[in-house]
């Protein structure tokens, strides 16, 4: 048995990431909350931020505002969020463990997507 002060401090960062891989467990309270509440107002703030061009690009120590291209693809990157706690939070807590898997697979994809062309427009193309 380990101390308290010899503990690894990220087991618990690893043990949160190790339960990615499974369907989330939980009752109508999160499957109303995390898979449909959650990702409607994501999705809001996306579908404003393509039909406008001009979305936010989150940092750690301030915030960029980015518009035309690089803000559409952040706005595809929202989606993927939206898509994302949609699938796992839904399909998850559903039991549909095919959809969630491939929901989750294609919504991780349009995040890197989303962000990588985001990074392409904003530093490179200009």
């Amino acid at each position: 048995k380990m101390l308290h002060w010899n503990k690894n401090p990220n087991r618990h960062f690893v043990t949160q990431v190790d339960t990615l891989s499974d369907c989330p467990s939980g009752g109508k309270v999160k499957l109303s909350i995390l898979g449909i509440l959650l990702p409607c107002y994501i999705i809001y703030h996306a579908v404003i931020a393509w039909v406008n061009e001009l979305a936010t690009w989150y940092g750690r120590n301030s915030d960029m505002e980015v518009i035309g291209n690089t803000a559409r693809s952040l706005a595809v990157a929202y989606a993927s969020v939206a898509i994302f706690c949609h699938v796992r939070w839904f399909w998850g807590v559903l039991g549909r463990y095919r959809v969630w898997e491939l929901g989750t697979i294609l919504s991780l994809l349009g995040f890197l997507g989303g962000l990588i062309m985001a990074v392409v427009f904003e530093f490179f193309i200009g």
